[in-house]
């Protein structure tokens, strides 16, 4: 990914001047902001642990595959609905409670935080659908979604294995694309430290014991039942993550600008 833009005064005079009007427009009342968060936060918090402490109590194999699915679609809108928030530090007014929120989100849906938030402040929010710039448009060459990226001999087929990839794509965040930024050499023109690297791993193998590892050995469930009832919820979860950024990158209308 290209260096971000160069930092310009007005452009948080204009952001400050921008939030004004919204909260003016919108009633924006901190207090009753505080209350509907907190409360929006515990709900999704008592569902997530609910449904995770469900795969120990569960002894009927397809209702076990159907409640990793349920809990693979609570724990992403949890993430949705507080992650990004989070990583803009907007919810608390300390920097350092709204990374480690942030970071435990992510690290419950398997996605390493550093490398995300790193990618999403410093290049999409900078260049957004820019290619090039914005490292969200940088997925996969087997399927083209970008008018004017290069176009290759098997694009003339992908209405037809387009929708199975689809499916595959939270796994392949998770086991492939993050493991190829953490090897790069940098991450966004920066080098990455010990505290990055150690967190890297601390949070990939977290996400792994806590959904494969202990419900193999706390549950009386075959390895392949636990196994099918994960993929099956990143099934799920796949198809949610691009619907969801399909609505917000390539919507008609949409513009990609050009470097």
């Amino acid at each position: 990914m290209k260096s971000k833009h160069v930092y310009n005064p007005s452009h948080k005079e204009l952001f400050l001047f921008i939030q004004k009007e919204i909260d003016r427009k919108l009633n924006f009342c901190p207090n009753r902001f505080k209350k509907r968060i907190i409360f929006k936060g515990f709900v999704y918090m008592i569902l997530t642990i609910m449904v995770y402490i469900s795969l120990y109590a569960i002894s009927n194999p397809s209702l076990l595959i159907a409640t990793y699915v349920l809990f693979g679609l609570v724990a992403l809108l949890f993430a949705f609905n507080f992650a990004h928030d989070f990583s803009h530090n907007t919810i608390f007014k300390s920097k350092k409670l709204n990374h480690s929120c942030f970071v435990l989100l992510y690290t419950m849906v398997g996605a390493h935080a550093e490398a995300w938030k790193d990618r999403h402040v410093h290049s999409h929010h900078h260049a957004p659908n820019v290619e090039g710039y914005d490292t969200d448009l940088e997925i996969t060459d087997l399927i083209r979604v970008v008018p004017g990226s290069s176009l290759r001999w098997f694009h003339k087929y992908q209405h037809w294995y387009a929708p199975i990839l689809y499916t595959t794509y939270s796994l392949f965040w998770i086991f492939i694309k993050d493991f190829k930024i953490f090897f790069r050499k940098t991450i966004t023109g920066k080098r990455r430290t010990q505290r990055y690297k150690i967190s890297f791993w601390c949070q990939k193998l977290f996400y792994i014991s806590y959904l494969i590892v202990l419900p193999l050995f706390l549950t009386d469930h075959e390895w392949y039942v636990i196994l099918l009832g994960f993929m099956m919820m990143h099934l799920i979860q796949s198809l949610f993550l691009l619907f969801t950024f399909f609505m917000t990158h390539h919507i008609k209308g949409v513009m990609y600008p050009k470097t």
